[in-house]
């Protein structure tokens, strides 16, 4: 009820009373007329009422409709009005309502009282609807709510800043944020209406939907200020709306590609309508009709079509208690994805999506079955794919972790095994051949492993040149030691490409579960212990974690396996004493079916005759290294026909048998006349047995030739081979009839452009046939001035190939008979190219039998047959250099076996460009023998001390060397054995000259070095680094001085190298990073400002097993930050695994501290390391900055660097800048920081001020 007091202008309610004119309620202002308390009117008479207060009956009744009166109180006159009015509600009763007013102006009284009651009567009607009404002024942005009910989103009353309160309140959903804005701007901008739609969240949590309505009142004066506001509930239209859309969208979602579409009611157990079938014989098979029982569909369903392994999982997201389930946890979909059976009777992967809608109080679903067989199809190819390794096709990282977590799980304490395989030298492949190489050869270590490994493993790539094998369900560990042998073994080979070679081996670190660990990062982490220990203790070999060494026999580092595998014919090699089978090629063991390891141990009679006893045709006796013995034979184990071919050879130093088997019956001929058959077959074989038989290709070949152009009644046949690299093609071999000219000789250095035709035929390995050349005299000229030049006016000519790219052609130039068998060329091309491989396998093998792989020197067997046979040159000058290189053993330790496999490629570089003519062996891995014959002595000895000076200048320790030369060789044995004196007598020398002997007594060095750094020998020395801007220092490089007593002060270059020979640097390393903390906390402590200061490692002390727990240990007595102290590691770091690096790294910025590169472009700049490591500071070499001014090319690489540094956000210093010239260079470039003489020397830490 309205709460103002009774003004002259303004009327006021003052009694309500209901249709039988009881009072119901009368206004505290009565209280002035009445005698009684205002609360005993209710339930009296409103005549009784109106007596009490206005001492008077009332004209008129009010159950018609009016009645009025007039009275006075003391000098003021009343009117008293009663008012019969409806009460806006459905079938309720009209009210009584008594109005009182002070009497005026008659003519003004009546309009307002008109007003009044229209007020009265929209204030009446509104309280009894369900919308919220206010009245809203603009200008004041203000709002009063009439009557009791409020908004949800404002307090009832008065609400000052409606508009700014509207918006920011938390009940109205932000997405009705927008709406709602523009409704008031609307207002601000002079509609006459604004609405809005409001999603309200109430605090219950539930949610309800507004339509807010803003209408302008019109004054007339031009001043619309007020605006009446109603808020209506529009929840229940709106829900009824949203699921009608939401129906239709599913409805049209349910018909586009789908094999079924239906509705089914979940909480009545029934399908209630269907809506497509697109698969409909299928679907009523199982019982889809409108009415069935949902679940029993979904049964029959299941059991009829759906994959056993997908049947659980369908069944259980479908059954209608889950759906329900979902749905009141505020899912409005449930999904399955399963293998199901489609019209065809093909298993398709299939998709069952249900929308859930509540309807009258039911939950509905609308189904939908689509066919998502191709997107299916291509997400496992992704997931495939993502757990693949691209290169190799092996698991990559991730998933084996994820299968071998699985598997140890699964399997308990069951024994497995956990192998990690290395490629060792793999970089030197790659820097030498180039990625691509490398990655081929990594490819074709993958096929090895996974030829070696059944399915009773997981074989992986870890990355790079890594590669994990897991074998589960193992009988014992020797079964897997003896895997490990064979991956070895098997993996070994040499890369060549020209006159580059580098030797492939690999080491395995092989951890056992449980006895090692039941987790997979327990095993990782001791298998990976164990190849580090293989790597160190030599490479090519595998070490259990825990247990010594095993080796592999290194066979003399030649994988000629790999060779043999290249060829098509079946190749293997037995011992000829007790005929132990050594190795079967691919081909022979996919004839067989076998795997590479089911040959060990095993008899060649047995595997391949299939006989317990040896063949009584075997001719181990009669094979010769020589040459091959040819037969032919068939055998009743493999029921075929094979020309046979067996040669001596060595294997691993020592004779062997190696036969090759040409499978005949797969080169005759089949699909023509008997007697084309008959004389094809017949040249056919007789090509065989010739290519089989002949000791030198190029007979064989012209015997072939001859075959081919009687064969064919044709006048010449040729091959050419293909020089791709040099884009030329050759003509080197023939055969011709009598009387018919060479063109041998003019076919020579053929431009591959010049015959477009030809070239572009084979390379699309087509067959060329020409039966008439007059026909290219057009199309083709210069095909036809070729082929017209050599009288060819017809030809037949197929291609061969070399590897899989096309190589070359054998031709027959005016065949005239038997033009319908091309076919024959096909084949005899085939074994042509066949054959020249082998002959190739040969000559490399017999070349591997006798030099070493590695450097391609001759090896010590060689040397043992030279000495055999040097007794032939006695009498002659003969001259003697034995070598040794000095601290190679040390150099593999230190830097790995590729640096040492450098070393010894650049001697043997050296040797011999210094003796071209000479014959020079490597006996072992650092020994050396260079004989020289017919050499006069002056000329000997020149050439001995020009290659010594290169030797110590081109090896870290150079070479120790011994040399003897006689005039007349009478005692070749002597002369070695006082070279070999000679030599030993360099190599004490270089032994008492070096510091590398001081490593036998580190531990008196410790003692010593312990004192002095008790004693104050070892001081602590600041250099600062300046801003070349500003001329401020913003950090120092801390270094280390020597000095004892009566002694000179000395540089780190006196002391450093010595003490990491004797591998001690680590405590001086560690003593200064303390000291430099010290020194920070006592600035600390005395107020003075902080400044970065950088501390110099060594490369030994970061690979310092306990490197991190030192450095937390170190830090954790000082109250510093890590990041105030920057470690300084050089260039050399680069010679660690790139693994190591990055371990380094993440693990140093990890403690908090900063990393600086020392000394970038001292030697070389290892770039990569950039790349692996992140750097906080390079630091460019002063070798680069001193001869900057002069040097132009220095300038341009010290700015390339400067500005690779900016693009890296790394701060880049610049050494030993002594010079203004070099300052404003510098400057110019960019240089952020100084470092160097110019500004200052290195002072002492207690005399440097901060």
């Amino acid at each position: 009820m309205p709460q103002n007091s009774l003004q002259p202008d303004l009327p006021l309610i003052v009694i309500v009373a209901d249709s039988a004119q009881k009072v119901r309620y009368v206004h505290e202002e009565m209280q002035k007329f009445l005698d009684y308390p205002v609360s005993g009117c209710s339930g009296r008479d409103l005549s009784e009422v109106i007596w009490d207060i206005a001492g008077q009956r009332l004209n008129g009744t009010p159950d018609k409709g009016y009645g009025e009166l007039l009275f006075s109180r003391g000098t003021e006159e009343y009117r008293l009005t009663v008012q019969l009015l409806d009460s806006g509600r459905e079938q309720a009763a009209p009210e009584i309502t008594v109005i009182l007013q002070k009497n005026g102006d008659t003519e003004r009284r009546n309009l307002e009282q008109e007003l009044s009651l229209n007020l009265q009567r929209y204030k009446i009607a509104l309280s009894r609807c369900s919308n919220i009404i206010w009245e809203y002024h603009l200008d004041e942005d203000c709002a009063y709510l009439q009557g009791d009910r409020r908004l949800p989103f404002a307090p009832s009353g008065k609400i000052t800043d409606f508009s700014k309160k509207m918006v920011k309140d938390k009940c109205v959903d932000p997405e009705s944020l927008p709406a709602l804005r523009q409704m008031f701007l609307d207002l601000k901008a002079g509609n006459s209406m604004a609405c809005a739609l409001l999603h309200i969240r109430r605090n219950d949590g539930g949610q309800r939907w507004f339509r807010v309505t803003h209408t302008v009142l019109r004054s007339g004066d031009g001043a619309d200020h007020i605006a009446i506001g109603v808020a209506e509930d529009i929840s229940r239209e709106q829900k009824e709306q949203e699921r009608y859309q939401q129906e239709e969208k599913y409805r049209q979602a349910l018909v586009v590609d789908a094999l079924a579409s239906y509705e089914i009611d979940i909480d009545n157990d029934r399908i209630i309508e269907k809506i497509i079938e697109n698969n409909k014989d299928m679907l009523a098979s199982v019982g889809l009709s409108v009415n069935c029982r949902y679940t029993q569909f979904l049964k029959r369903w299941a059991e009829k079509n759906i994959h056993t392994e997908d049947r659980f999982i369908f069944l259980q997201e479908m059954n209608p208690d889950v759906l329900r389930r979902r749905f009141e946890n505020g899912h409005q979909e449930a999904e399955c994805e399963y293998r199901s059976l489609n019209a065809n009777n093909e298993m398709i992967w299939c998709n069952t999506t249900i929308y859930l809608i509540e309807s009258g109080g039911h939950l509905m679903g609308f189904v939908n079955v689509k066919n998502i067989e191709e997107k299916k199809r291509k997400e496992l190819e992704l997931l495939r794919q993502s757990r693949i390794d691209p290169l190799t096709g092996l698991l990559n990282r991730a998933a084996c972790l994820q299968e071998i977590n699985y598997l140890l799980k699964e399997n308990g304490p069951e024994e497995s095994a956990l192998l990690i395989i290395d490629v060792d030298n793999f970089k030197m492949v790659n820097d030498t051949f180039g990625h691509m190489y490398g990655d081929k050869v990594l490819a074709g270590i993958a096929y090895k492993l996974r030829d070696i490994f059944d399915e009773d493993a997981i074989v992986g790539r870890l990355g790079g040149d890594e590669f994990l094998i897991f074998m589960f369900h193992i009988p014992g560990e020797d079964a897997v030691c003896h895997k490990a042998q064979i991956v070895a073994r098997e993996l070994q080979t040499i890369q060549q490409e020209g006159e580059n070679q580098v030797v492939v081996t690999n080491s395995i670190g092989i951890a056992f579960s449980p006895r090692h660990g039941s987790r997979f990062q327990e095993l990782y982490v001791k298998a990976d212990t164990a190849l580090r220990y293989a790597k160190q203790s030599g490479k090519s070999c595998y070490s259990v974690f825990g247990d010594k060494i095993s080796r592999v026999v290194p066979m003399q580092y030649v994988n000629r396996e790999w060779l043999l595998d290249e060829l098509e014919e079946i190749v293997y090699i037995s011992d000829i004493q007790d005929y132990t089978l050594l190795y079967v090629n691919r081909v022979g063991r996919e004839q067989i079916g076998m795997k590479l390891e089911d040959f060990e141990k095993k008899k060649c009679y047995q595997m391949l005759q299939g006989r317990n006893t040896p063949c009584p045709f075997c001719n181990n006796a009669k094979l010769v290294k020589e040459s091959f013995i040819t037969w032919e034979y068939e055998n009743p184990y493999l029921k075929k026909y094979f020309i046979v071919k067996d040669k001596l050879v060595e294997w691993n130093g020592r004779p062997v048998r190696m036969e090759i088997a040409v499978d005949v019956g797969n080169h005759l001929i089949g699909d023509y006349t008997t007697t084309d058959k008959y004389h094809m077959e017949t040249v056919m074989l007789e090509s065989l047995r010739t290519l089989n038989s002949a000791e030198d290709l190029e007979s064989g070949i012209t015997r072939i030739l001859e075959l081919i152009t009687r064969f064919y009644d044709g006048c010449r046949s040729y091959i050419i081979e293909i020089d791709r690299e040099r884009g030329y093609a050759h003509n080197t071999y023939e055969w011709c009839r009598e009387g018919i000219p060479s063109q041998k000789d003019s076919l020579q250095n053929i431009a591959l452009d010049a015959i477009p035709y030809i070239f572009e035929t084979f390379n699309r390995k087509q067959h060329l046939i020409i039966s008439r050349v007059e026909e290219l005299k057009y199309t083709y000229p210069s095909e036809y001035q070729f082929l017209k030049r050599r009288r060819a006016h017809s030809l037949f000519a197929v291609p061969f190939e070399d590897e899989t790219a096309f190589s070359g052609y054998i031709g027959v130039d005016n065949p005239n008979i038997n033009q319908d068998t091309i076919r024959l060329l096909d084949t005899i091309a085939y074994n042509i190219a066949n054959e020249i491989k082998k002959r190739r396998l040969y000559e490399r093998l017999e070349f591997e039998a006798g030099h070493d792989t590695l450097s391609g020197l001759l090896n010590r067997s060689s040397f043992v047959r030279y000495q055999s046979e040097i007794e032939k040159k006695c009498g002659a000058p003969c001259g003697i250099i034995t070598a040794d290189i000095n601290g190679l053993k040390q150099l593999n330790q230190d830097f790995g076996h590729s640096r040492g496999d450098e070393t010894i490629i650049e001697v043997t570089r050296i040797m011999r460009s210094s003796f071209p003519e000479g014959d020079i062996f490597r006996l072992s891995g650092d020994e050396f023998v260079i004989v020289a014959m017919n050499m006069a002595y002056e000329n000997f000895m020149k050439l001995v001390k020009n290659m010594g000076i290169e030797l110590d200048s081109r090896t870290p320790s150079g070479v120790s060397l011994g040399t003897t030369w006689v005039e007349h060789l009478t005692d070749f044995d002597v002369l070695l054995h006082h070279a070999e004196e000679l030599m030993l007598v360099n190599k004490q020398i270089y032994y008492k000259n070096s510091d590398e002997v001081r490593k036998h007594y580190s531990p008196e060095g410790l003692k010593l070095l312990v004192h002095d750094v008790e004693q104050g020998y070892y001081r602590l020395y600041l250099q600062p680094k300046f801003d070349p801007e500003t001329g401020t220092v913003h950090s120092v490089e801390a270094l280390s001085r020597y000095q004892a007593p009566g002694r000179d002060l000395q540089s780190p270059v006196k002391f450093v190298s010595l003490l990491e020979k004797m591998k001690l640097i680590r405590y001086l390393d560690f003593y200064m990073l303390e000291e430099v903390f010290r020194l920070l906390s006592r600035w600390k402590a005395e107020g003075k400002p902080l400044i970065p200061v950088s501390v110099n490692f060594s490369r030994i002390t970061l690979l310092e097993s306990d490197l991190f727990q030192m450095l937390t240990e170190i830090q954790s007595k000082y109250d510093v930050p890590c990041d105030m102290v920057m470690i300084e590691i050089t260039e050399r770091i680069g010679d660690m695994e790139h693994k190591v690096m990055e371990s380094i790294g993440s693990k140093l910025r990890k403690a908090g501290f900063r990393i600086s590169l020392d000394d970038f472009g001292a030697d070389y700049a290892n770039m990569s390391i950039l790349s692996i490591m992140h750097f906080d500071e390079v630091k460019l070499d002063k070798s680069l900055v001193e001869n900057l001014v002069e040097n132009e090319k220095n300038q341009i690489i010290v700015r390339c660097i400067i500005e690779m540094c900016r693009r890296l956000h790394v701060d880049c210093v610049a050494e030993g800048v002594e010079t203004k010239e070099q300052l404003d260079l510098l400057k110019e470039y960019g240089c952020t920081t100084i470092q160097g003489f110019y500004y200052s020397k290195p002072v002492d830490a207690e005399q440097f001020l901060v």
